[in-house]
Order: C-alpha cells, then structure tokens, then sequence
C-alpha cells in the first residue's frame, strides 16, 4: 500500500493492483498446445494431470499410450486424447446380474 496526501493535508492509502504472472503450466500449455508429440511433462500439463501420474501409470499399465525414443518417452497427442476418449462414462448406471 502506498500513502499518498490528499488536498485537504489528509492521508489515505492507495493499493496498487499487480498482474499475477502466469503459472508455468499455463505458459508451457501456450507452447504446447499445437504441438504432435511431447514429453511427459508436456503431456502431463495438457492433460492436466501431475508428471508422477504419467510415470506411474506407465509402470503399471492404464496409461496412455507412449513412444521410447531412445531413452526419451514421448506422447502423441492423438494418443493421449484416444486414452482420455476412452475413460469416458456414459452415466448410465449399470444393471445387476
């Protein structure tokens, strides 16, 4: 806050508003968004999900499906949008046996 005088010889406090810098994740979205293939950290951020999720779904199995370039692993992006297709619901309640 600053304090500044006012005509009259009183004080009165000023707050100044301050652009909040955008969140890594947004500014890797903004790079990332158009992009065919990303790293897991890409993918991570354009699922939304954290970087872990990815590591651990990979060991296990569940995940998406991926590429190993090398030592690199690497997403398609349609590869991540069909895993996410497919953990679609459709609400429906199913029936007992």
């Amino acid at each position: 806050m600053a304090r500044a005088k006012t005509t009259d010889g009183e004080t009165a406090t000023t707050t100044k508003k301050t652009r909040k810098a955008p969140s890594k994740a947004a500014v890797l979205y903004d790079t990332i968004k158009d992009k065919v293939i990303m790293s897991v950290e890409e993918a991570a951020v354009f699922l939304g999900l954290k970087r872990s999720f990815l590591d651990n779904r990979r060991r296990e199995g569940g995940g998406p499906n991926y590429s190993k370039l090398g030592n690199r692993i690497r997403y398609g992006r349609a590869d991540l949008i069909a895993w996410v297709d497919s953990l679609k619901h459709n609400g429906a309640i199913p029936a007992a046996a």
